[in-house]
């Protein structure tokens, strides 16, 4: 169904919508509002493209209109999306608001904006617990190296934190014993489960949020799950309610919808692309990991409007990256990107700890040289196993692509990425160093060759 950001806009709560204006009203202060420039919708890239009016970018328009973008400016979209929005889970109703924010940010920045929706599958590896005194089913998460199969059992709650003598002080046979995340490692309650009968095993995090593990080179023959700590309270809650009752995993998860924004300078074909994913996990307001990058994207996108070479600079902010680079792959398998120049994404830039460029070496090496030049130490660098960023999907389609990555963060994809684990200051920083780098690429249309 096509749906218009104005649509989307009014369906929501009027209590909702007025603080999204005000938030945007307010994102930076001191100024007269800007006239309205016309907006004229993006041409679909595919039949579901939704174009942006330009009505609703009008509603939403910052009441100043700064010359130059700073950090003032763009930690004003962090706390916009990390503090007013906040955790911003793919398919979600917060996702969404999200990008109807970055739209009207674009929209207003002088860009072409549709938004593009995609279908977002359940993650791997997806369970949902169910049982008849529940309101409905509990999300679960089956770990890596256990089988994903459905069974059924009564609840017992094992005490401590999952040691054989733990299992050996109950009765566990046929049942789904739950015990609490630490001390022993997941693959070691798993055999101290089997080994005492246990039909499932429910690990409960020791911390707000999912649960995501892997058992190593174990193979356990029973489902071995990761829950949630508020997950587990209401499974222990069950228990003392009904300490008969009996708990369903089955593999679960529904298909939901998440959508990429993006801006484009005009009717000229994109030659160049910067992006950065606007989602976050569960449980995680996500400032750092990622409303840092759509903050400097953003105003990278407002600051680049008319410099030599911009003319064919698309910017797009991805949907459901937390989720697998779905909405990276997703915006690639629909365009043809492989003539790009380059592609820059934004990933994790307000807390400088190691900064780095990842991805294709060239490019993050000149990009390196650029960071030198204004006295500032990124270098090439890699991400730690398992982890990626929007950059891989246009590597994948031959394009020179690189992550600009402000260094690791013990706290992301935690309760505690909120504002004050992002710094106005090093995002400024990185905003300086990434403005050069896009500046000098547009100029040359890429890497400049001797």
């Amino acid at each position: 169904m096509v749906r218009t950001l104005l649509a989307r806009l009014a369906r929501r709560p009027a209590g909702a919508l007025a603080a999204a204006l005000v938030v945007a009203g307010t994102a930076c202060s001191g100024g007269a509002e800007p006239q309205a420039a016309p907006v004229t919708p993006a041409p679909a890239a595919t039949e579901q493209a939704r174009p942006t009016p330009a009505a609703a970018a009008e509603q939403s328009r910052p009441t100043a209109a700064p010359e130059h973008a700073d950090a003032a400016r763009a930690f004003a979209h962090v706390r916009m999306l990390a503090g007013s929005i906040g955790p911003r889970v793919a398919g979600s109703p917060e996702e969404e608001r999200a990008a109807d924010y970055v739209a009207v940010q674009l929209s207003d920045a002088g860009y072409e904006v549709s938004i593009e929706p995609f279908p977002v599958p359940p993650p791997p590896g997806s369970a949902e617990l169910s049982a008849p005194a529940l309101d409905g089913p509990l999300a679960a998460t089956f770990m890596t190296g256990a089988p994903r199969s459905a069974v059924e059992g009564p609840v017992v709650l094992v005490p401590g934190r999952g040691s054989a003598d733990d299992f050996s002080s109950v009765e566990v046979q046929g049942a789904v014993a739950v015990v609490r995340r630490g001390v022993l490692t997941f693959a070691e309650k798993a055999r101290h489960a089997e080994r005492a009968g246990a039909a499932a095993l429910l690990v409960v995090n020791s911390e707000p949020g999912e649960l995501w593990g892997t058992l190593g080179q174990a193979r356990p023959a029973l489902p071995v799950l990761g829950v949630s700590r508020e997950t587990g309270e209401a499974i222990e809650a069950l228990r003392t309610a009904s300490p008969g009752a009996l708990l369903a995993i089955a593999p679960g998860g529904e298909t939901v919808e998440s959508q990429n924004v993006v801006g484009r300078p005009g009717g000229a074909a994109c030659t160049a692309y910067l992006g950065a994913h606007y989602d976050s996990v569960p449980a995680s307001p996500g400032a750092n990991d990622n409303a840092s990058g759509v903050a400097l994207l953003i105003e990278l996108a407002r600051l680049l409007r008319g410099e030599p070479g911009s003319g064919t600079l698309c910017v797009v902010a991805f949907g459901a990256e937390e989720v697998g680079l779905v909405g990276s792959q997703a915006f690639v398998a629909a365009h043809d990107v492989a003539d790009a120049d380059f592609m820059l994404n934004f990933d994790m830039v307000s807390k400088m700890t190691t900064p780095i460029f990842v991805g294709d070496a060239e490019l993050a090496g000149y990009a390196a040289g650029v960071a030198r030049d204004l006295g500032e130490q990124l270098e090439a660098g890699d991400f730690p196993p398992f982890a990626s960023s929007d950059h891989a999907s246009f590597e994948a389609a031959g394009v020179s692509a690189i992550t600009v990555h402000s260094g690791e963060d013990p706290f992301i994809h935690r309760p505690e990425d909120g504002i004050a684990n992002s710094s106005a200051d090093d995002l400024g920083r990185m905003l300086r160093v990434s403005a050069e780098l896009a500046r000098r690429l547009l100029a040359s249309g890429g890497i400049p060759r001797e």
